[in-house]
């Protein structure tokens, strides 16, 4: 039987903790990115939710994209596109910096196609993704299109 014995260099001794250390920040990093990351795929998903729901609210009702639509108040809150756009998704969401646009032709009719873009700026938090996109923002955008389902409502006259 042969006998290995352990020679020590007092150097050695340190190693392995500074290697756990190091190999922790990297993997930590990654994780937070992984994270980071999982946020923006997160608020995508509220996005093209609260696209779909604004186009499909839009092909039934054309004329009420905001609240101030009609002078009638028909369009008024919660019977609009925009506001419908803004109350689909989660709360994580700052509903605030969501810009909602809607696109309708003028002289709509059954069969014609609307579109609902709804963008947003989402705030990353990990310094290295930032490095690798070139801001401390990601243009979040999500579209939807229907087709319009309603007849236009004809305008009465006084």
């Amino acid at each position: 039987m042969l006998g290995f014995t352990k020679h020590h260099n007092k150097f050695e001794e340190g190693q392995s903790l500074v290697e756990a250390a190091l190999g922790l920040v990297i993997i930590i990093t990654i994780f937070m990115g992984i994270a980071d990351l999982g946020r923006a795929y997160f608020i995508m998903v509220a996005l093209e939710d609260s696209a779909g729901e604004a186009a499909l609210y839009l092909s039934l009702n054309p004329e009420c994209q905001t609240e101030a639509s009609r002078e009638d108040m028909s369009c008024a809150n919660p019977n609009n596109t925009e506001f419908r756009a803004r109350s689909v998704g989660g709360v994580e969401l700052d509903w605030d910096r969501v810009d909602v646009r809607m696109s309708v032709p003028e002289n709509y009719s059954v069969g014609d196609i609307v579109t609902v873009e709804v963008r947003y700026q989402f705030d990353m938090l990990m310094p290295f993704i930032r490095q690798v996109i070139g801001s401390d923002r990601l243009n979040l955008n999500a579209t939807a299109s229907q087709i319009i389902l309603t007849e236009r409502v004809a305008e009465q006259s006084s």
